[in-house]
């Protein structure tokens, strides 16, 4: 991998790393899921759908805008109809809002007639509650979603948080830094090092070529052609007519013993 294309993958990763840590996320639920109270945040939201089918009754589906990690701030909850299709069905869409546990202040009431597509938003730190009734179903040809979101309205300041998060967003910076310099510094010492590897390859190739035309050079004399054995045929004349006895054995060697007579 280049230089260029390892820097330009860290980048990417510290990028998409930021961006997954600091986009917004949505949950889905139903108008039944009415045993919570849903805690909503700017980046925490939820989208309640409607089908067509039965509907418990009085079943409330509640929302309090509430940030664990910062419990100090403040929010207000805001509703919004995206999807109102009504066919064949009667139902009617309210809204309750307030400072206690279970909100007995009605807000906004939707018919199957209306068109509430506007948003509606509650006051500062309300809990706000849904509910939708049905008095005649109709699965799979009425649908009705309603998004709820947070809108925060008071930030408490923070400076032990803020001094923290600066110091975490310069690490961040430090740590892609570090990367990008080492995938730099690695990407030179492996072509440097592929360079040498073929430079030496090269030099070795050469001084033997060399080497070999000096060997050929110093022995001007010597024949490189191969040596084929004698004709079968002198071989069997030999054979055929063998020499003496006493000269083969004298042949053998200074050292041989005089034959015996």
């Amino acid at each position: 991998m280049s230089t260029q294309g390892c820097i330009t993958r860290v980048i990417i990763c510290g990028i998409f790393l930021l961006t997954e840590f600091a986009a917004a996320w949505q949950e889905y639920l139903t108008f039944n899921n009415c045993y919570n109270i849903y805690r909503v945040t700017e980046r925490h939201s939820y989208l309640l759908s409607w089908t067509g089918h039965s509907q418990n009754p009085g079943c409330r589906v509640s929302f309090h805008g509430y940030d664990s990690f910062y419990p100090e701030d403040k929010y207000k909850i805001c509703i919004t109809v995206t999807n109102w299709t009504i066919e064949n069905s009667e139902l009617s869409l309210t809204y309750y809002s307030g400072r206690g546990m279970y909100q007995e202040a009605l807000k906004k009431e939707y018919m199957q007639s209306d068109s509430p597509l506007q948003q509606w938003c509650s006051e500062q730190d309300e809990f706000v509650d849904i509910l939708l009734k049905t008095t005649r179903p109709s699965p799979m040809k009425s649908y009705v979603k309603v998004l709820v979101t947070a809108s925060r309205t008071f930030k408490h300041l923070n400076y032990r948080e803020t001094t923290s998060a600066i110091i975490g967003g310069i690490i961040g910076v430090v740590v892609l830094f570090s990367i990008a310099v080492f995938c730099r510094r690695w990407g030179n010492y492996c072509r440097k090092t592929a360079t040498n590897s073929s430079a030496n390859d090269t030099a070795i190739y050469t001084v033997q070529s060399r080497h070999q035309q000096q060997e050929g050079l110093s022995n001007p004399g010597h024949s490189t052609e191969s040596t084929d054995p004698p004709p079968y045929d002198n071989v069997l004349q030999n054979y055929d007519n063998p020499p003496p006895y006493s000269e083969i054995y004298i042949k053998e060697g200074p050292y041989s013993r005089s034959p015996m007579i």
